[in-house]
């Protein structure tokens, strides 16, 4: 049976975006009662949650697509109104036609999906539960790092050119022939992991003006989380350019490389051209 089932009045889905969210108010039969667009940012927020105090009265429930990304903001917004909020993955198929995508449809889509799961989820964690997460991820690709370190050490050079002491095994000729590693860092040893482990780059994100800064994001990143590096870009100081791709954290350099280096190749012209 639906969770939502005999529960709430009114569920409203919402497709959200970096610029607008489209929003749709269903009652408990998945029957459209309202649709409404507003900007993503706070006083859209606060339209947003006007409309569903007057056309969705009563018990409610928010479904929301994007809540680490793109929705982040709005989830966080209702949240601290004491609004209930789930979220609702976003469709992998094609949307529409020939591939396109309708927003008022997606947030219909939403909203009748909440209505007929028998589990619900809540928006993904921030704050320190994210912080955690991202900290036990970090240890556990230096752990990594190690083990590898320890295995190359003892696995010998492909040619008798090659220093066996500066060799890695990643400089194989189907990898990259001419890579060789670099040499020992000073005061390198133990006490590195636990330096990175300390270091906080978001407390330094305010300093970075007044030179030019460009964040290039991939909307399905997962071992740079999105939303972590949404935030992080709300914090830095103009001027800035935010370019969102809309691959996973490596398409960058495959799928979407074109996008991504000439985003780059713009940036790199506006801003330092005038040194040549």
């Amino acid at each position: 049976m639906p969770l939502l089932e005999g529960t709430i009045d009114h569920v409203i889905g919402v497709d959200t975006h970096r610029d607008t969210h489209a929003a749709a108010v269903l009652d408990p039969n998945g029957g459209v009662r309202a649709h409404v667009e507003v900007t993503a940012d706070q006083a859209g927020h606060a339209r947003l949650l006007a409309v569903a105090a007057q056309r969705a009265p009563g018990r409610r429930v928010w479904a929301l697509e994007g809540t680490g990304s793109y929705g982040a903001g709005l989830a966080a917004f209702l949240s601290a109104q004491g609004e209930w909020v789930v979220e609702i993955d976003r469709p992998k198929r094609p949307r529409g036609r020939a591939g396109a995508k309708s927003d008022p449809l997606d947030a219909i889509r939403a909203g009748r999906e909440a209505l007929a799961r028998d589990q619900l989820a809540s928006p993904r964690q921030r704050g320190q539960r994210e912080a955690l997460r991202v900290l036990s991820t970090t240890r556990s690709q230096l752990v990594q790092v190690g083990s590898d370190a320890r295995c190359s050490s003892k696995t010998a050079p492909p040619a008798s050119g090659v220093s066996r002491r500066r060799w890695c095994p990643w400089s194989t000729p189907t990898r990259w022939p001419s890579r060789r590693c670099p040499r020992p860092i000073p005061g390198s040893g133990s006490a590195r992991p636990a330096r990175l482990m300390e270091y906080e780059p978001a407390a330094y994100l305010e300093r970075i003006s007044p030179t030019p800064l460009l964040m290039v994001v991939a909307a399905g990143d997962h071992l740079t989380p999105t939303d972590l590096a949404l935030e992080a870009y709300q914090q830095a100081r103009e001027p800035k350019r935010l370019v969102l791709l809309p691959g996973a954290h490596f398409d960058a350099y495959v799928n979407d490389f074109d996008a991504a280096s000439g985003a780059a190749r713009d940036w790199f012209l506006e801003h330092l051209g005038s040194l040549g």
